[in-house]
């Protein structure tokens, strides 16, 4: 509880020189896969997928000795909403919303074949976006509803990043990193109610461990979120 309020506390020291329109907090579930990208000696892009190690959240689709993805289960998620601007009569728009993302699994064969891989992960996300509204442009005093779908970059402070190799006296660690992605969401508001659907991408770059290929690390999440909306006006 104190950790999660400390995030909260940092989320809204973030937001404190714009106007902000909600603050959100519920549960959410998310499903992260990661994939490995590097360049051969012709320039040539190869991508694979890193499979994760059984045990590692709900996932129980197959792949290799492992499942496909890391399931996490539902956490507490928090996130800022800023006022929207929208262009015009239309409703199109666009707006910036601050949240929170952590991640810790298991890696397998990254990142060389028969390697176990620690991952922790924890960022936070400035987000600007896009998006075309449907219903109320604006909820007030929790009164009204609307579909929303948006697209943007992410932004990214990572304060922490850190990767172990199982078994072997080698690890690999970043700290206070400024990183860009990309997120695509959809999301629907009643009342104070809210659900969003939302994939955010985020890319590590660079050699992480002596003698590896240098490889653009992928962390790709799909999340679900049941949320409380709490509006500022």
């Amino acid at each position: 509880m104190i950790k999660l309020l400390i995030h909260i506390s940092l989320l809204f020291l973030l937001s404190s020189c714009l106007t902000l329109y909600r603050a959100t907090l519920g549960v959410n579930g998310k499903s992260t896969d990661f994939k490995s990208t590097t360049v051969d000696g012709d320039g040539d892009e190869k991508q694979r997928r890193i499979c994760i190690k059984k045990g590692q959240g709900r996932s129980k689709t197959k792949c290799g000795d492992g499942v496909q993805s890391h399931e996490s289960q539902a956490t507490i998620y928090p996130s800022i909403e800023f006022t929207s601007t929208y262009f015009g009569k239309s409703n199109w728009g666009y707006s910036f919303f601050l949240d929170y993302n952590e991640t810790e699994t298991i890696l397998l064969s990254y990142p060389f074949d028969g390697d176990e891989t620690e991952f922790h992960s924890v960022r936070y996300s400035f987000n600007p976006y896009l998006f075309y509204n449907f219903g109320d442009k604006e909820i007030r005093k929790g009164k009204g509803h609307s579909f929303r779908f948006g697209l943007g970059p992410s932004l990214s402070y990572v304060p922490f990043i850190h990767m172990k190799r199982v078994g072997a006296n080698e690890s690999f660690a970043l700290t206070d990193q400024k990183l860009i992605g990309s997120n695509i969401f959809l999301e629907y508001n009643y009342n104070w109610f809210t659900f969003r659907l939302m994939n955010s991408i985020v890319y590590y770059d660079g050699t992480k461990f002596e003698n590896a290929p240098n490889d653009t690390l992928q962390v790709d999440s799909i999340s679900v979120g049941f949320m409380y909306s709490y509006y500022f006006r």
